[in-house]
């Protein structure tokens, strides 16, 4: 009897605390509790309480919740940080779709393309007082202290620059390639895309077109000599979220088809001159100014491993011998600040 007691007295020294029932559990061994309360599965009788105002650890519960939770809060995971908008192939363009009043222009010079913040505020003023009617050359104005819009250019004017996508000649190869199903027109604006036709003629003759590669759009220069001040800033404001049509509203799937459009890849010259989507490039160069943020809009291109001159007059080779329309229409060469002084008067009530 002596023995046995002894047995259950000694039995009974060692307990400890299951951390996942709450209940009280009697080891054998003074090891074997050691080893459940080393593993975490138990605790000792004798653990401190919690202090008045430390959270107290449900029974059977997860370590780390506890019966009352803060104030305010709760178990649900915090959002993970908003994603800035990417093209589809990495070109970072934050600010697509925030709204034109989001987006103010630089607030410092720290935030300015060309180093002006007050500069740069004065020319966004500008281009957005451009109305759907307005006939002005964008090629008039420039953001100091960079190449935009068109410093620098190659004097070419527009209607001499190639277009790679464009409506067919009737009769001409590129019409016979649509009839033969090799080719297929845009129901939206009637052209046809003849890109991959000619980056397989550049590479039958040795001359690489690179992959859509993400490239500052401050980094790229005009070739041609004229750019449709209306046109650029109706795109820009595509690119804002803002509906670009006075007389008729766009809905969401429409909006975001067209914002993706304008994103598309352009191509450009070795040197980075563009061949083809000066529009489109004019409209990010604006929305860069509008996004502040010190030149960080980029742009995916095509990067072809030729001169610009001699690019242009390849490119016009073989969109004649495709049977591609060129594009005639030109902007009147008007004074930039004598067209628009007055459009800005009336945006903003002033008169005189």
């Amino acid at each position: 009897m002596i023995k046995l007691k002894n047995i259950l007295t000694e039995e009974e020294k060692f307990k400890a605390k299951s951390k996942e029932t709450g209940k009280i559990v009697v080891y054998k061994s003074k090891e074997n509790m050691e080893k459940a309360v080393d593993d975490g599965r138990a605790e000792p009788l004798d653990a401190k309480k919690a202090k008045p105002g430390e959270k107290e650890k449900v029974k059977g519960a997860d370590l780390f919740k506890s019966k009352e939770t803060d104030k305010g809060k709760t178990d649900k995971p915090k959002a993970e940080p908003k994603a800035e908008p990417k093209s589809k192939y990495g070109a970072k363009q934050k600010g697509i779709g925030a709204g034109e009043k989001n987006l103010k222009g630089p607030q410092s010079d720290d935030d300015a393309i060309g180093g002006s913040a007050e500069a740069e505020q004065k020319v966004l003023k500008q281009l957005r007082a451009i109305g759907p009617k307005d006939n002005v050359d964008l090629c008039s104005v420039s953001v100091p202290g960079t190449n935009m819009f068109c410093a620098g250019n190659k004097g070419i004017e527009r209607a001499d620059m190639p277009q790679l996508k464009s409506k067919v000649i009737p009769g001409g190869k590129a019409d016979k390639m649509v009839k033969a199903g090799k080719l297929k027109i845009d129901p939206k604006n009637g052209e046809v895309n003849t890109e991959d036709i000619f980056k397989t003629m550049l590479e039958k003759e040795g001359i690489s077109m690179s992959d859509p590669t993400p490239k500052k759009v401050s980094e790229l220069k005009a070739t041609q000599n004229q750019l449709e001040g209306s046109k650029v800033n109706m795109f820009a404001k595509v690119l804002a979220g803002e509906q670009p049509f006075p007389d008729k509203k766009l809905d969401a799937k429409a909006l975001k088809g067209w914002q993706d459009a304008l994103r598309e890849p352009i191509i450009v010259s070795k040197e980075g001159y563009i061949l083809d989507g000066h529009h489109r490039w004019a409209a990010l160069v604006q929305h860069d100014v509008a996004n502040g943020g010190g030149g960080d809009i980029e742009m995916d291109v095509k990067q072809v491993d030729m001169g610009a001159e001699d690019l242009v007059k390849k490119t016009n080779k073989f969109t004649k011998d495709m049977g591609l329309a060129v594009k005639k229409k030109k902007p009147k060469k008007e004074s930039f600040e004598s067209q628009i002084l007055s459009k800005i008067n009336e945006i903003e009530g002033c008169c005189g």
